[in-house]
């Protein structure tokens, strides 16, 4: 079922650099051109915005993440919210 939700995601315009290492929860929404990196976690009832950029080692639960939005390495983001640019 990962592989699935990560197939849905590429075809709908997002890129992945590492896509077996990267997890993605059913619920998850993710907007158009937006680029994860290795290792990246997205879980519960996220929604990422287009133009994103999460960067490798990120854990982002329960948030939403704006338009045009740049996540360092290593971050972990728990219900909360980033606004655009």
């Amino acid at each position: 079922i990962r592989q699935r939700i990560r197939t849905h995601w590429l075809e709908a315009g997002v890129t992945m650099r590492d896509p077996a290492s990267t997890w993605i929860d059913a619920e998850v929404r993710i907007g158009r051109d937006t680029l994860l990196y290795p290792n990246v976690t997205l879980e519960g009832r996220t929604v990422i915005g287009e133009n994103t950029v999460v960067h490798s080692g990120t854990r982002i639960t329960d948030c939403v993440i704006g338009h045009r939005v740049e996540i360092l390495d290593h971050c972990v983001i728990r219900e909360s919210q980033v606004e655009d640019d």
